[in-house]
C-alpha cells in the first residue's frame, strides 16, 4: 500500500493530455495506419522537455492500446465479415490473443519508461523546490545547483510555476517571481517569512505597495512587480 502511495505521488507532475493527445489516440484507433507516424513525431518533438517524456512514453502506449483495438475490430468486421458466425468468432478470438501478446510486451515496456522518467522528474521538482525555499531564484544558480541546461530549467519552471501541485509564479529577466496570493491549499506556498529565515542575508521578502504580493528579491536590486508594475527594493 505504502509503495502505491509512493509512485501515485511521483506521477503528480506528469503533463495532462491535451486536445490532440486525445485526437491522436481516438485517430489510431479509428485510422491505425495513419496516425502512428504523427504520434513518434509527437513524441521525438516533445523528448527533449524533461517534464513531457514521462508523459509522452504513456501516450505511446496509448495509442499502441488504440491501435490494436482498431486492427481486432477491422479484422472482425471487415476482413472475416463474409465468415460463418461461429468461424468468424474463433478468427476473431485467435487474432485479438496473437496481437495482443506482442502489443502488450510494448505496451508494458512503454508503462514501465513512464513511471521511470515521472520519477526522474519527480525528484528534479523537488530540487526546484528546495533551491527555491533557499532564497535561490535566479534560473542560472538554479541550473547550476541541480546540474540542468539553462533552456531545460526554464522550460521545467514554466510549466511546474503553473502546475497546482508547485508554487505559482512567473519567470521575468532570468529570475523567479512567486505569486502570494497562490490557492491555499497548493501542495507547496509561496515563500513567506518564515522561509526567508533560511535564505541568504542578499535576499529578503518585500510587500509590494500597489498589490500587496509578496516577491523574494535581492538586495538593493529593485525590480518592478511583474502584477501591478510598482517598483520594489529590499535595502536590508
Amino acid at each position: 500500500m505504502e509503495e502505491s502511495k509512493r509512485i501515485i505521488e511521483e506521477q503528480k507532475f506528469e503533463a495532462e493530455p491535451t486536445s490532440f493527445d486525445k485526437a491522436l489516440v481516438i485517430g489510431n484507433l479509428l485510422f491505425f495506419p495513419v496516425f502512428l507516424p504523427l504520434g513518434l513525431w509527437r513524441f521525438f518533438r516533445q523528448y527533449s522537455l524533461n517534464y513531457a517524456r514521462g508523459f509522452q512514453y504513456g501516450q505511446l502506449g496509448r495509442q499502441l492500446g488504440g491501435m490494436y483495438l482498431g486492427m481486432v475490430l477491422y479484422a472482425f468486421f471487415v476482413l472475416y465479415s463474409d465468415m460463418e458466425p461461429s468461424q468468424r468468432a474463433d478468427q476473431g478470438i485467435t487474432i485479438a490473443w496473437q496481437l495482443g501478446i506482442v502489443f502488450l510486451i510494448f505496451i508494458a515496456v512503454l508503462s514501465m519508461l513512464r513511471v521511470h522518467h515521472n520519477k526522474q522528474f519527480y525528484q528534479l521538482a523537488k530540487q526546484y523546490e528546495d533551491q527555491i525555499r533557499r532564497g535561490v531564484l535566479s534560473v542560472e544558480e538554479i541550473a547550476a545547483e541541480v546540474k540542468q541546461p539553462g533552456s531545460r530549467v526554464i522550460e521545467d519552471l514554466k510549466y511546474l510555476l503553473n502546475h497546482k501541485h508547485f508554487m505559482r509564479g512567473i519567470i521575468k529577466d532570468g529570475f523567479i517571481r512567486l505569486d502570494a496570493n497562490a490557492p491555499k491549499n497548493a501542495s507547496v506556498q509561496p515563500i513567506n517569512k518564515a522561509n526567508n529565515n533560511r535564505a541568504s542575508s542578499s535576499t529578503g521578502v518585500v510587500t509590494c505597495s500597489g498589490c500587496g504580493s509578496e516577491v523574494v528579491i535581492r538586495k538593493n536590486q529593485p525590480v518592478e512587480c511583474a502584477y501591478c508594475g510598482s517598483v520594489m527594493n529590499h535595502t536590508g
